[in-house]
């Protein structure tokens, strides 16, 4: 049965823990990094404590083992 489990959650969550080790891979320095999906939920929340991050937007990153590019965001240090 823990087979049964282990292939399950391989299957539902693989690729999404494969994108986010790529989003990491992405990374030249000690930066924190978001997909383009992620960055669209903190806008949509629209937390009071993340208006006051600074954002640099990353087009056209290419990530091993999915088609296409992606926007990648990393968090920069609010001026003021």
């Amino acid at each position: 049965m823990a087979q049964d489990t282990s292939d399950f959650l391989d299957s539902a969550f693989g690729g999404t823990l494969n994108f986010a080790s790529r989003v990491v891979g992405a990374i030249k320095g000690p930066e924190i990094w978001l997909s383009d999906r992620a960055k669209e939920d903190i806008d949509r929340i629209g937390a009071g404590q993340h208006k006051r991050l600074g954002w640099q937007r990353h087009d056209g990153v290419a990530m091993k083992g999915f088609p296409g590019t992606f926007t990648l965001w990393s968090v920069q240090k609010h001026p003021g």
